[in-house]
């Protein structure tokens, strides 16, 4: 059955203090929408606080890092985005593994599965593509520094049309492990992040425990990936990640590289790669 979002319901169940708890500016649920994340911009734009969130049945033009598409048809999935107007000392991929750890851990109460991280910001089950983490930081006017978290998840497979997917993708309702409630899971997501960023902005946050955590979760250490910066390609094994959340590989050589930005793939056993 199609996603059954309801917002009012969300609104109630939050145990949330900032996030989907703006002053002054309601949650929204569109039924189609081109991206959330281009309404929470707007909404940024016109002075909406931190915190609101955006939800939607369908996006019509989702999108993932560099342009990227993120294939979001009606019912078939979670999309939402959240305002955050902060400053943060630490760079975005760094702010994305420590929100890919949070919807881990949101994802895990709800269904009982856990699921894996790949660098930088997708979901990952069964190997496949689960959903993914855009954070994107744009300019509005005044002195606002804001910070527009986008979150897309696959939940169900129900009457989907797999045939022309570039990539295999796995869904939500597949790998659970007990039913959950889609707007359970949107409270305890917000809550998850929520606790993350307050936790990011304590005076003894360190790095390097988020980045253990994140390391007892992916599945992109000690694999051989290939990745995409550009127009380049750089094939290698991915051996760490920095204190920053760049991408340390291995290459031709023993070369080391750190990857700050870029698309990796995962190298299968016959030799492609997801």
């Amino acid at each position: 059955m199609p996603v059954d979002i309801n917002i009012a319901k969300i609104k109630h169940n939050l145990k949330t203090k900032i996030i989907g708890k703006a002053q002054h500016y309601d949650n929204e649920y569109h039924l189609c929408i081109d991206s959330t994340s281009n309404r929470v911009i707007q909404l940024a734009k016109n002075g909406a606080d931190s915190g609101v969130m955006v939800l939607a049945f369908e996006q019509s033009a989702g999108r993932g890092r560099f342009g990227n598409s993120f294939v979001s048809p009606a019912g078939h999935g979670l999309y939402f985005s959240i305002l955050l107007k902060t400053e943060i000392e630490n760079n975005l991929n760094l702010f994305t593994l420590g929100l890919g750890l949070a919807v881990s851990k949101a994802i895990y109460q709800n269904t009982g599965y856990k699921i894996q991280l790949k660098w930088v910001n997708d979901l990952i089950a069964n190997g496949k593509k689960l959903g993914g983490i855009l954070v994107e930081s744009p300019f509005v006017k005044g002195n606002d520094k804001v910070l527009i978290i986008g979150i897309g998840i696959n939940i169900n497979s129900f009457n989907y049309d797999l045939a022309n997917l570039p990539n295999p993708i796995e869904f939500l309702e597949s790998v659970s492990i007990k039913q959950f409630d889609i707007n359970d899971l949107v409270c305890d997501l917000a809550l998850e992040i929520e606790n993350f960023y307050l936790r990011l902005n304590q005076s003894d946050f360190n790095k390097l425990d988020l980045i253990n955590e994140w390391k007892t979760v992916n599945c992109t250490l000690n694999k051989n990936i290939m990745a995409k910066i550009g127009d380049v390609v750089i094939y290698g094994k991915a051996i760490d990640i920095d204190e920053n959340g760049a991408l340390i590989l291995e290459t031709e050589g023993q070369a080391i590289k750190a990857l700050s930005a870029g698309q990796i793939s995962i190298r299968n056993i016959d030799g492609s790669y997801v």
